[in-house]
């Protein structure tokens, strides 16, 4: 998949997004029900801030790389199925101009409904592989931002953060940052032994990969 690390690193982001907010959602939640208690450094105007690196993390996030590969292996398979149905259209074609002069006008009308049928099988196949292509992506893309949901619930407690922002090489909206923020590699650890831990054996046992 050409765009493959584009799209990932788009999903990465999102998920740190969500997670953002839903962060919040529930700090306001604890502040109306806890209000006199609420000593947190949010209610005091201080949030806790980390950053990952989404480029660096969906390199090495092997989720994300076994995702990719796994949608770029089948679509060589879905290219390969639809070129050789354009290839047996093609010689079919061939073959029908070669023999053109010898059918009768009745022959001719009926192979050229039969082509005219076979061409349109043909492009409903090509749809439905691209159909099949585009619904893969998005449950891969599913399964990326609910992994790195739930696991960074979990990781912003471990690194003392209530918010994690996301940078990218490429482009950013963030100008400036103190490098002693950037959690990238501790996510990317834990993210990985989290996978591995879980990774579907080649036999097919295992877990889900989540």
């Amino acid at each position: 998949m050409k765009n493959s690390h584009a799209i990932v690193t788009g999903v990465l982001a999102i998920a740190v997004i969500i997670l953002f907010i839903l962060q919040l959602s529930g700090k306001k939640g604890s502040t109306k029900s806890n209000q006199p208690q609420d000593t947190s450094l949010v209610s005091k105007g201080v949030i806790r801030i980390k950053y990952v690196r989404m480029d660096s993390l969906s390199l090495g996030y092997q989720l994300a790389i076994d995702l990719s590969a796994k949608f770029e292996a089948d679509n060589k398979v879905r290219e390969s199925k639809f070129q050789q149905r354009q290839q047996y259209f093609q010689s079919q074609m061939t073959k029908y101009e070669r023999e053109v002069y010898q059918l009768t006008e009745m022959e001719r009308a009926r192979r050229e409904e039969d082509l005219g049928k076979l061409q349109q099988q043909i492009m409903a196949e090509g749809q439905e592989l691209q159909n099949l292509a585009a619904k893969q992506n998005q449950d891969m893309s599913i399964q990326l931002e609910d992994s790195l949901i739930n696991f960074f619930k979990g990781f912003a407690k471990e690194v003392n953060a209530d918010m994690i922002l996301s940078t990218n090489t490429m482009g950013s909206n963030i100008l400036y940052i103190d490098e002693t923020l950037d959690v990238t590699n501790q996510a990317l650890k834990g993210l990985n032994d989290r996978y591995n831990k879980y990774k579907p054996k080649e036999n097919g046992d295992g877990g889900n990969g989540q």
